[in-house]
């Protein structure tokens, strides 16, 4: 863990009263005030719980995330950019879900930094692209003010127009691309699912995770092309489910000229490593790195990511605003 990102995290937090108010049936708020409707949280006990606690309007105290969760470093990074940008703010959030650090983002610059906002949010499965829609509008943002996008994040658009991703498990967190390595076979699959042979499976992982789904083609985007349209951007969040590292090299050199943050969410030590070897080489300075599947000790703090995904919090110390390829 970088110690001077850890002293601005927790100059962050310091300066935050945790919101209360009011919450609605069904809904869930966060400390920053964000209201969050339950059905979108992935399932399992903890949701189970949420709900039962959310069957009636309620008036509720929040509290801040502990150095022990890994909310703490991934909001804090957004409030972090949010806090350091300048007349305007962009952020890029890839693997959106419902696009829940969008919407934090939005609500902060809201509360502290009112700057002018382009939120890009980018997401597969249908129906968390329609929750994303209805997260932004829950809470004040409005949709066609931003560029909500669904599409698949992949290496290169032009080469593979098209992937087939899971459909009817939207609430299933780890979602990810089922094409074919091989782009023969992999246009022969969506081929056979664009005539309406398509291809259906069940995810059994417990009582909590047993349903059919079924493969259907979506559009792709690779991240280059997202960046070619912006000319500056103040964060990138990837959670892209162990797509990072064949989706990043690609555009690591735009991203350098473009990017000042990037926080991803990391799925195996193969990936953790590759990543790390990628901005070391370009240039760009780790702010956190935590291993997923293991305990971490941040402090007196205890930060469990076994059974959950690692955290890499990259900084771009060449990024300048204005400058060519880098300036609004």
């Amino acid at each position: 863990m970088n110690e001077p990102l850890l002293h601005e995290l927790e100059a962050i937090y310091s300066g935050i009263e945790p919101w209360e108010g009011c919450v609605p049936r069904g809904f869930g708020a966060s400390f920053l005030g964000v209201l969050t409707d339950l059905s979108f949280v992935m399932r399992g006990p903890e949701k189970d719980a949420r709900l039962e606690n959310a069957r009636s309007d309620r008036y509720e105290r929040t509290r801040l995330p502990s150095r022990g969760e890994p909310e703490y470093y991934e909001t804090g990074t957004v409030l972090r950019s949010a806090s350091l940008a300048r007349d305007r703010f962009t952020m890029i959030e890839l693997g959106a879900g419902y696009g829940p650090h969008l919407v934090s983002a939005a609500v902060a610059l809201r509360r502290w930094n009112p700057l002018p906002a382009l939120l890009v949010g980018v997401e597969p499965e249908p129906t968390r692209f329609q929750w994303m829609c209805r997260h932004f509008l829950a809470n004040g943002v409005e949709p066609s003010s931003n560029r909500l996008v669904h599409a698949a994040v992949v290496p290169d658009a032009v080469a593979s127009p098209w992937e087939l991703f899971p459909e009817g498990v939207p609430d299933w967190p780890a979602h990810a691309i089922a094409s074919h390595s091989d782009p023969i076979e992999n246009q022969r699959l969506i081929d056979l699912v664009q005539i309406g042979l398509g291809i259906e499976g069940e995810i059994d992982e417990g009582p909590y995770r047993r349903e059919r789904f079924r493969l259907r083609p979506v559009a792709a985007i690779d991240l280059g092309s997202i960046l070619d349209d912006l000319e500056e951007v103040d964060l990138v969040h990837m959670d892209i489910q162990g797509k990072e590292d064949v989706v990043l090299p690609g555009a690591i050199e735009r991203a350098t000229r473009k990017v000042q943050t990037f926080c991803i969410g990391t799925h195996s030590r193969s990936i953790e490593d590759g990543l790390r070897n990628l901005f070391l080489a370009n240039g760009w300075r780790p702010l956190a790195d935590f291993a997923g599947g293991v305990v971490h000790s941040v402090r007196r703090d205890r930060l469990d990511l076994v059974g959950k995904d690692g955290i890499q919090i990259w900084e771009n110390d060449s990024f300048s605003r204005g400058s060519p390829g880098g300036g609004r």
